[in-house]
């Protein structure tokens, strides 16, 4: 089992070296993508990923930065269809592997305008070879194939709904006996706690909106059993101030941590 960093900034003008955020699992013989920044299936495909082993998608919120690239990851398993067919000489298109993909997602309404953006630049036919399975979430166990499951909790990032309808959430994945937590962007590091109080093989924390030193700090007087402290999502006060918010971080975290690079393999 290992993750991939496939997009390791935040929603910041480009930067260098660097494509907004999205984090590929590989388990098994099977690849799950939590959320999809611009650059998700380029920089997967061109790391060797095999998308045709694409289980699930699991969009943290619906800003763009986690989005922007959900239609060209289903525009890939399309084309990488295609390109088996050509290569094996294949009468018709092949059947897509596995039985389905599953998209998570915080508001349906991303599939609607995915599926309407696809339709206009792909034949029916083509878009029809894939079985999607749209599924809204909510707090909670929201996936379970029995290789991964994934369990869901709401966070304030995009505010408290007046109606309860929550559009935000951070992640647990349990693969393998080991539990990775994917902070997504939160409103605060108090919203993980549900998720931390039991400890984690790895914490994958978001810097675009909290100081890398402070969520050190607050790790380290409460306690938490962490395994792995990945800091991804990068805003710009830290890309701008990158040493010194490492020395900082230093200065309060006694044990290794690491600043996420696209292309990064982080091995469990």
């Amino acid at each position: 089992m290992e993750l991939r960093i496939l997009g390791s900034c935040s929603g910041t003008e480009p930067m260098p070296q660097r494509h907004h955020t999205s984090v590929a699992l590989t388990a098994g013989e099977n690849l799950y993508l939590f959320d999809a920044g611009e650059s998700a299936s380029h920089t997967g495909h061109l790391l060797g990923l095999d998308f045709l082993r694409l289980r699930a998608v699991f969009i943290s919120h619906p800003h763009i930065d986690h989005t922007g690239g959900l239609p060209n990851v289903m525009w890939l398993l399309v084309k990488k269809l295609q390109r088996k067919k050509y290569v094996m000489n294949l009468p018709t298109l092949p059947k897509y592997p596995l039985d389905e993909v599953t998209l998570c997602l915080p508001d349906e309404r991303l599939w609607e305008g995915t599926q309407a953006f696809l339709r206009s630049v792909a034949p029916e036919s083509l878009m029809g070879l894939i079985p999607f399975r749209e599924s809204r979430i909510r707090d909670g166990r929201i996936f379970d194939d029995g290789i991964v499951a994934v369990e869901a909790l709401h966070n304030a990032h995009l505010g408290v709904p007046a109606d309860g309808d929550w559009r935000s959430f951070s992640f647990r994945i349990l693969c393998e006996g080991r539990r990775i937590v994917y902070s997504g962007d939160v409103l605060s590091i108090r919203e993980l706690e549900p998720f931390l109080r039991e400890g984690c093989d790895c914490l994958l924390m978001e810097t675009g909106h909290h100081h890398p030193w402070e969520v050190a700090q607050y790790l380290s007087q409460m306690g938490f059993e962490i395994g792995q402290l990945v800091f991804m999502h990068h805003g710009r006060d830290f890309l701008d101030k990158r040493e010194e918010s490492t020395q900082r971080t230093q200065a309060v975290y006694r044990k290794p941590f690491f600043v996420a690079e696209d292309g990064m393999k982080v091995i469990l």
